[in-house]
């Protein structure tokens, strides 16, 4: 019997679901920039779509570090 892996990405029908952390982030980031690796490459190891990995490059292109932060919803 096959079961899910306590850790890392869901399955969902059939998709692969994962969500980035902060320091998933600066990993991706880190491994583009200082190891050279292909954003295919990147997505494929993240179990994410190659199309998510260049939006967080090209905004941490023109934000910086501050775009990788998480931002909490302010309550009124």
């Amino acid at each position: 019997m096959k079961r899910t892996p306590k850790v890392g990405p869901t399955n969902f029908r059939g998709f692969i679901m994962a969500k980035l952390t902060t320091e998933d982030k600066r990993k991706i980031i880190r491994l583009h920039e200082e190891r050279q690796l292909s954003i295919s490459e990147i997505a494929r190891s993240f179990y994410v779509n190659k199309h998510t990995i260049k939006i967080l490059i090209r905004t941490y292109q023109v934000h910086g570090e501050s775009c990788l932060i998480k931002q909490q919803a302010e309550k009124s």
